[in-house]
């Protein structure tokens, strides 16, 4: 198994120079916003805010976090030292906690802490080895910190060296190795594809986890008695989206682009948020050759849907989103050409107050 190749649209790809450009408003629709990135990176899978309002965006391309104002200016990397000691690590994926902690998966499974001041607060391996379960982490496909935790979509040996499976854990960031699993599935399981696009199923609120479960019959698992349960048939829009599509193999590199047509041919979730007690769900809809994209509101308490929105003013290829306390940044990103090779070409901002009104089914997004 030490030879298997672990696929993940994150993957590090041959170093390349940012492009550069120019700044500017590139359109607006009610209370929204696009702006150009006038520094682009090459790979956006993951974004955060931080305490003081930048957006950072990991890059793993070029090897770097990129930082940008709410008003979408380039402000270049975040603190150099920092930024140079991640480099040497290949910065993987972001995430941010109300609290302000920067959580940083870096390259070969590692992950790193820091607090707001971008002060490193711990540095782990989380392909680690319980000895009280008899089982070991490898890797992580997908991860969300809650608190001080991360909970993982990762792949579980044990307690025989030829026994694999798939599935979620939860574990202290600074301790993966006191990690209990929270649900499991067969290795290789058909539905494991879409764990490895690197789109955020993983979610949270408060101290409670949430994830997609994207079996032909999708559902929402909440976090409930140390494992996850599958919530009310309510908390899902099942009369928009019924079935989960079947996406090719992605074993190796070659495959992504045959796998990226077949998502973009699909109607398919593409995020679970969790953002101020409500849950949101992104989820995409093929229309000749463009994308209808729309987001739908749970209440969690509730398990139940309170409506789904259209996003009109977008019809990107594919979304990386990242929700705050003033805007929404929706990262707009073209094919997927190869690993790494995307067009990143603007952000279109939405203001925190569109998310937090009701929902009509119907409306658009920006007001």
């Amino acid at each position: 198994m030490s030879s298997k190749l672990v696929v993940r649209l994150v993957a590090v790809m041959a170093l390349l120079p940012l492009l550069m450009g120019s700044t500017a408003t590139g359109g607006s629709r009610g209370s929204c916003r696009r702006v150009d990135l006038s520094i682009r990176p090459y790979w956006a899978s993951s974004g955060a805010w931080t305490a003081e309002g930048d957006l950072l965006i990991a890059d793993a391309t070029s090897k770097s976090i990129l930082r940008y104002s709410e008003d979408g200016r380039a402000l270049g990397t975040i603190p150099e030292k920092i930024g140079a000691d991640l480099a040497d690590f290949f910065p993987q994926m972001i995430r941010s906690t109300p609290q302000g902690n920067l959580f940083v998966e870096l390259f070969h499974g590692r992950l790193a802490v820091f607090d707001k001041h971008y002060v490193l607060q711990s540095k782990s391996d989380i392909n680690a080895k319980s000895k009280a379960l008899g089982l070991s982490v490898q890797g992580m496909y997908l991860w969300e910190p809650i608190g001080h935790d991360l909970v993982t979509f990762s792949d579980i040996q044990g307690p025989n060296d030829k026994d694999w499976h798939s599935g979620f854990v939860r574990f202290p960031a600074d301790r993966p190795q006191d990690f209990s699993v929270l649900y499991t599935m067969q290795f290789k399981d058909p539905t494991h594809v879409f764990y490895q696009l690197g789109h955020p199923y993983i979610t949270s609120l408060g101290n409670t986890a949430y994830a997609l479960l994207m079996e032909s019959k999708m559902v929402i698992l909440k976090g409930m008695n140390g494992g996850l349960v599958p919530m009310a048939a309510s908390a899902f829009p099942a009369d928009q989206l019924s079935l989960a599509p079947q996406l090719p193999e992605l074993e190796a590199t070659d495959d992504l682009p045959q796998v990226m047509r077949a998502v973009e041919a699909s109607t398919m979730p593409t995020g679970l948020y969790g953002w101020e007690n409500s849950l949101y769900l992104l989820w995409r809809r093929p229309e000749g050759n463009a994308t209808k994209w729309f987001l739908t509101k749970i209440d969690a308490a509730r398990e139940k849907v309170i409506g789904t929105v259209s996003i009109k003013s977008t019809s990107a290829n594919h979304l990386t989103v990242v929700p705050g306390p003033r805007f929404w940044a929706f990262i707009e990103k073209g094919p997927a050409k190869g690993w790494g090779l995307q067009d990143v070409k603007s952000i279109f901002y939405v203001p925190s107050d569109d998310l937090r009104r009701t929902f009509k089914d119907g409306t658009d997004l920006c007001r």
